[in-house]
């Protein structure tokens, strides 16, 4: 165990896998971070939650997993800050350094909506960052 202010390196591990006939993607990997942020949460049909991840520089997200029980576009993410894109999930997401910026500014919250009537959605995010 590391003295009181020593960064602790984690390392999250990733694989992707997608095929078709005439071709495909296959690739795997590793991100090294200082941090884990885990979270699992449900969202009942026609809700929203936001999330406190208290995230405010960006800059400093390795990675951002994102996994839904529903992907057909009614269930959408949104990160804080001017300029925020909500992205409607259509499948899982994977994000890596600069390209976690492509959700918005800021990573203080994340609010997840469900415009599902009567389907309630169960979300998991794993993000890896950097303290310093």
């Amino acid at each position: 165990m590391g003295r009181l202010g020593d960064a602790v390196s984690e390392k999250i591990s990733w694989s992707v896998n997608a095929g078709a006939a005439g071709g495909s993607l296959v690739q795997s990997g590793s991100v090294d971070c200082e941090a884990v942020t885990t979270v699992s949460v449900s969202i009942d049909a026609g809700g929203s939650k936001a999330l406190d991840l208290q995230l405010e520089d960006i800059s400093k997200v390795e990675f951002l997993g994102i996994k839904s029980s529903i992907y057909d576009g009614k269930l959408k993410v949104k990160a804080s800050g001017t300029g925020a894109a909500e992205i409607a999930l259509t499948g899982p997401v994977l994000l890596f350094r600069g390209g976690v910026a492509l959700l918005g500014p800021s990573f203080e919250t994340l609010t997840v909506k469900n415009e599902h009537a009567a389907d309630a959605a169960s979300v998991e995010i794993l993000i890896a960052s950097t303290l310093s």
